[in-house]
């Protein structure tokens, strides 16, 4: 029986103008070539996990001393039957023959994109630290995905997930020529490699949980803020807008942020008070 490979993969996350946004990388190689997939790699033997994940956090993006949590341990990430790679597509290419468009409409439902579809859209696709903006997505929508983008020949290994919140400002994305990072709508993603789509919704379903009782939006947040630039990064986390009234009183009463002094002015209105969190580490409420 053969072991299984460890890998650590982190979910890095930001707001970046009111949408919740997770870094990317494409792929330069196969497997999945030319998809998108989350920061990871292979776990050093040498490394632990928590050192291998805060190192990969500081190698796309530059920042350390945020807030990183272990997520989950995922055991079927590289494996199962799913959508083919290109090496494999081609060499099974010859059966598919007198199948017309079948497979491409079938991908297409799935929201799954070919090579020649990626290939004719490529000049529209992210470039460095952009955001894609989805016209057509409403907030309050994520509904549950089934995507399966695994390798059928990959040995059986497990992915150790980590989810990351970092201040979009602070971040200096890796200089590549490959394996290109840009941040991509958390809310509106396309299939992923590795099924990595499992992860970000789990991601994002723990920070929401979170939302209820800890302090965790600091580390989205500079150190002086407006109590709308706060509901802004609840609403980009949730997908859907708040009531202001009652999200102020809520704030207020849980003795997270308190009222740092100063005022900022927010368009034409009258100057904002600012507020900072109470500690600028975990707390739960």
């Amino acid at each position: 029986m053969t072991n299984a490979i460890t890998a650590v993969v982190v979910v890095i996350l930001t707001v970046i103008e009111d949408d919740l946004c997770v870094l990317l990388i494409r792929r330069s190689a196969e497997p999945f070539a030319d998809y998108w997939a989350l920061p990871g790699g292979l776990l050093p033997a040498e490394e632990s996990l928590d050192r291998a994940a805060a190192r990969k956090l500081l190698e796309e993006t530059g920042v350390q001393d945020v807030y990183l949590e272990q997520l989950y341990t995922f055991g079927e990430l590289s494996r199962g039957t799913g959508i083919t790679t290109e090496t494999q597509r081609a060499q099974r290419s010859s059966g598919d023959r007198g199948r017309g468009d079948a497979g491409k409409d079938a991908a297409g439902r799935m929201g799954i994109t070919t090579g020649t579809q990626r290939a004719q859209r490529s000049s529209g696709d992210l470039g460095r630290g952009r955001v894609r903006k989805n016209a057509a997505s409403a907030r309050g929508r994520m509904e549950p995905t089934t995507y399966n983008l695994q390798p059928t020949t990959s040995p059986r290994g497990i992915a150790v997930t980590y989810f990351a919140l970092v201040q979009h400002e602070q971040v200096r994305l890796r200089e590549s020529g490959g394996w290109q990072p840009a941040w991509q709508n958390a809310h509106t993603l396309p299939a992923l490699a590795f099924d990595n789509n499992r992860v970000v919704e789990y991601a994002i379903r723990r920070l929401r949980a979170k939302l209820d009782y800890t302090n965790v939006a600091y580390s989205l947040l500079p150190r002086t803020f407006t109590l709308s630039e706060l509901q802004q990064v609840y609403e980009a986390i949730l997908d859907r807008p708040l009531d202001k009234r009652n999200f102020r009183r809520r704030m207020l009463s849980l003795g997270i942020i308190k009222a740092a002094g100063g005022t900022r002015m927010e368009g034409a209105h009258r100057p904002a008070g600012l507020y900072t969190f109470t500690k600028r580490e975990p707390v739960v409420v």
